[in-house]
């Protein structure tokens, strides 16, 4: 039988030096867009200064890096290093064994069942918050910044829904802009992942410090839980540290229980907010299936508060965000390391090789999606869902290691979408353009989203 020829990677002609550095610099997302429509379908190597990436764009080559082979590219090195630094040894950056055992245990905290006995407990604290600091923004007429609230607002329900009561506000406060100051030199630090650690980094006291202000408090509070445990308490710290491997009866440390809490943060809050930012955007451009979703949301719940059985028939409402998380993805990159030499597809790969999965690529894609840059929620329709690629579509990855929280996500979206449309009608303030940005993992409208809010009762 004759076997195909291995292919070498097509390489980006860059910069002297620096290679494709500079221009992902500038539009990280534009520039793997053009080098994936430059060479269709191929996996590419694009140098960054000393380094290279692998740079894959073709939906059965995205399968077999996250799935297929999901083991071999794994999170051991390259960018992963500086993000361990932070997020220690979390779902999203621990390996091999440990990654296994902490997926077994916290997999039924995500279930459909649990994430159930917190929509009341997250709808009351989204209902809070737009009757109370959101309509006196509204009523003020004051143009409103909505991506800073929404951070505002999903932060708050995440504290709620992680820590419960058992976090006041100062301290709640304190911990988000920690949380948030770290990640932005984190940011920074990952994506010149080849410079050595010895090297001193713009931001890294100011990193340290936000690093040390989140365990001191998660420590507080991890002692506070010890000795009043409560034996009503829904919040997933209690479920965390009450958490145990069915198949051996072990549960995880507290230094495992803070990684798992800083990891749920980070990829969870700012995740939603965008998204919801990002809707409201494109509802504003587009009245028409604005003026659908409104309905759709007055026949099924009225003036009520949602309730987790009336998301099954927000049908039209889920179409809608999907389809903003198909044009701005709120992950816009996946990045693997591989342990061995290996092929994706044809294309060779040389071990200790940085692979980098762009959603946003892959959702902008003509050969993928007709009229990739029209917002359409009737893509999302059973009907022309059947047929689709289950890897042209990910805004929460793909593979053994899919986001363990979408479901977590999808719910809070549609409750506040819904609420936000019984409430307010959101429209762009006069004059503003909009422009997005890469930065970091997410991909979220340069200096906010200024609009103008309605109250609508």
């Amino acid at each position: 039988m004759h076997r195909m020829k291995n292919e070498i990677p097509p390489v980006v002609r860059g910069y002297p030096l620096v290679g494709a550095l500079p221009d992902l610099l500038r539009d990280p997302t534009g520039t793997l867009a053009r080098i994936a429509y430059q060479h269709p379908g191929a996996v590419i190597a694009v140098p960054l200064g000393p380094a290279r990436i692998y740079l894959v764009t073709h939906p059965d080559h995205v399968e077999s890096v996250l799935n297929d082979q999901w083991r071999n590219f794994g999170k051991s090195g390259g960018i992963w290093k500086p993000l361990r630094e932070f997020f220690g040894y979390g779902l999203v950056t621990s390996e091999g064994e440990l990654w296994i055992r902490h997926r077994r245990i916290l997999q039924p905290l995500f279930s459909q069942k649990t994430i159930m006995t917190m929509a009341d407990t997250m709808t009351a604290k989204i209902e809070r918050y737009l009757d109370g600091d959101l309509r006196r923004l509204a009523e003020s007429g004051r143009t409103v910044n909505i991506a800073h609230q929404m951070n505002l607002l999903t932060e708050s329900v995440l504290l709620e829904t992680l820590f419960g009561a058992s976090v006041d506000r100062r301290e709640s406060d304190t911990l988000a802009h920690a949380l948030n100051s770290a990640v932005r030199v984190l940011n920074l630090r990952a994506l010149f992942y080849f410079i050595p650690e010895f090297v001193p980094f713009p931001g890294q006291r100011a990193f340290r410090h936000a690093t040390l202000t989140i365990d001191e408090i998660l420590l507080r509070l991890f002692e506070a839980r010890r000795r009043d445990p409560g034996t009503q308490r829904k919040d997933l710290l209690s479920l965390l540290m009450g958490a145990k491997d069915e198949s051996t009866g072990q549960g995880i440390s507290l230094r495992e229980v803070r990684d798992e809490l800083v990891t749920l943060f980070i990829t969870g809050q700012e995740s939603i907010a965008i998204t919801v930012t990002w809707a409201l955007y494109l509802l504003h451009h587009h009245p028409e299936i604005e003026a659908r979703m409104r309905d759709e949301v007055s026949q099924v719940l009225g003036d009520r508060l949602p309730r987790i059985e009336d998301l099954a028939r927000l049908t039209y409402s889920k179409q809608v965000i999907q389809e903003a998380m198909r044009l701005y993805p709120p992950s816009w990159f996946i990045p693997r390391f591989n342990k061995t030499d290996g092929l994706i597809g044809n294309y060779f790969i040389p071990k200790n090789s940085t692979v980098v999965i762009s959603q946003y690529v892959l959702h902008h894609s003509p050969a993928l999606w007709e009229s990739p840059e029209t917002f359409d929620p009737e893509r999302f329709n059973p009907e022309h869902s059947a047929d689709r690629h289950p890897y042209a579509y990910m805004p929460f990855g793909g593979g053994p290691r899919y986001c363990i929280g979408s479901l977590f996500a999808m719910m809070e979206i549609q409750f506040i979408l819904a609420m936000l449309m019984q409430r307010f009608q959101a429209r762009l303030a006069p004059g503003h353009e909009v422009a997005p940005r890469a930065g970091g993992g997410t991909y979220r409208p340069r200096g906010g989203m200024p609009m103008i809010l309605k109250p609508i009762s």
